[in-house]
Formats: structure tokens, C-alpha cells, sequence
């Protein structure tokens, strides 16, 4: 337990390092709203119910999620001026955001906006050598008997056909050791010989996360819970600058 909630926390952490940005497409769609919005949620122009949201209220800082209803609805009130953004995902990789602005001059009437899951834009991120390096020898391994977990979006969904790829440490970017993918569950389990690894956990949308792992007989015999955070136009721009 103690090995899956440190390498939770060291995902989260590493994920705010500087990633250089090669590409963007589809830049997040942000809309200007009243103080009070109805979201639809489609798939296949068909409403989605009871499917998880992440309001992301920016200027205060703070998350939480919500869900739709049955008929694929959510309703949210009394939203604060700035930007709040909504964030759904789906099985298959799919995905919906939404950017919503509230202004000074901003109504309490209520604005209806619709999102559509679809696949995620093409971000990509390549970190450079050096900051993996640098990540190696900044960060704690954790040890463990095999290599095996899931992965999950930022409000518990699992993520198939995440791509895992295991360098043996200090090799990145070099052909990694081993390349594996998620199942429909989001699970994943491999046996790397013992020794150092760098697991890069990477999904289009997804920004991508990095672990240090010791393979030995004497680790624990823990499954990994490795969360995934949604790549989004800020990311790019923010890591445009190494």
C-alpha cells in the first residue's frame, strides 16, 4: 500500500516538470457563459448519462466532480468570474473539455453549451534527455517485485491502450527494454529482469508521467495506481519553453 501511494505521489509530482510541446491540435474549446451553465454530454450525437465530470475552477484553485444525469446533463450554479474548465473521459481513450469564462458583466440567466466525446487532440510531449537524467537522480525508486498497476484518468476512470515504456535507468531515450500496453481495464503487468528502471507512461491527450522502479525478489508485491492528468493548450504553451 505504502509503495502505491508513494508512486501516486511521485507521478503527480513529476508531471509539472518543463516538457517541451511538438505539436498541437484542436486547442481546447473555451466559451464565454452567465453565471449558471447547462452542459450536454454526446456521444455519437447521443446524450451520455451518469458519467463522471472534473470541474476545474481555476482562479480558486480547487477541483471537483460531478456527473450527469440520465438524460446527460449537468447543471452547474452560481459560477465564480474567471475561467472553469470540464474534463470527462470515456472508455477507448475518449474525451470531452470544456473552458467556460464568467465575466464581470456575465447574467445569472443560464447558457447551455454541448460537449462531444471524441478521441483526444494529438499533444505530444518529448522530454529531453537531460531532465530525465535529471529525474533519475532527483527521485526516490520504488521497489517492488514486478511491474504491475493501472492507469487511470484524473477522476478514477481506467485508460486503456496506455502505452508503458521501461528503459533500464539511464538509457532514455534509447530503445526501451520493454513496451507495453494497457488492457481494456487499464491494467498492465510485465516481469522486467531485477534491476533500475524509468517507466514513462504516455496516452495521446494525456500528459505523460514518470516513475522510478527497482526490480528485486525482496520488493513488495505491490500494484502500481498511476493517475494520468489531461494534456490541455496551457500545457503547451507552458511547456513550449525548456
Amino acid at each position: 500500500m505504502k509503495a502505491l501511494v508513494f508512486a501516486a505521489v511521485l507521478l503527480l509530482s513529476w508531471g509539472k516538470v518543463d516538457l517541451p510541446c511538438t505539436r498541437v491540435i484542436n486547442p481546447e474549446p473555451i466559451q464565454l457563459s452567465s453565471r449558471n451553465a447547462r452542459i450536454v454530454v454526446l456521444l455519437d450525437d447521443k446524450p451520455v448519462g451518469r458519467l463522471r465530470m472534473l470541474v476545474d475552477f481555476f482562479e480558486a484553485h480547487s477541483q471537483h466532480p460531478i456527473m450527469t444525469d440520465s438524460d446527460g446533463i449537468a447543471t452547474l450554479k452560481d459560477l465564480p468570474q474567471g475561467t472553469t474548465c470540464l474534463t470527462t473521459t470515456q472508455g477507448d481513450g475518449l474525451s470531452a473539455r470544456l473552458c467556460l469564462v464568467v465575466s464581470p458583466q456575465s447574467t445569472n440567466e443560464t447558457s447551455s453549451f454541448r460537449m462531444t466525446l471524441a478521441p483526444p487532440p494529438p499533444i505530444q510531449f518529448n522530454p529531453s534527455p537531460d531532465r530525465v537524467r535529471q529525474l533519475e537522480q532527483s527521485s526516490a525508486a520504488v521497489r517492488i517485485r514486478s511491474l504491475k498497476g493501472t492507469v487511470v484518468d484524473p477522476i478514477g476512470a481506467v485508460v486503456p491502450k496506455a502505452e508503458i515504456q521501461v528503459y533500464r535507468r539511464g538509457s532514455y531515450p534509447q530503445q526501451p527494454a520493454k513496451t507495453l500496453k494497457t488492457d481494456d481495464l487499464g491494467r498492465f503487468s510485465d516481469n522486467p529482469d531485477p534491476g533500475s528502471y524509468t517507466v514513462v507512461i504516455q496516452m495521446h491527450g494525456f500528459r505523460p508521467e514518470f516513475l522510478n522502479v527497482e526490480i528485486s525478489p525482496s520488493g513488495k508485491d505491490d500494484e502500481l495506481r498511476l493517475p494520468l492528468q489531461v494534456a490541455t493548450y496551457d500545457d503547451c504553451r507552458t511547456f513550449g519553453n525548456d
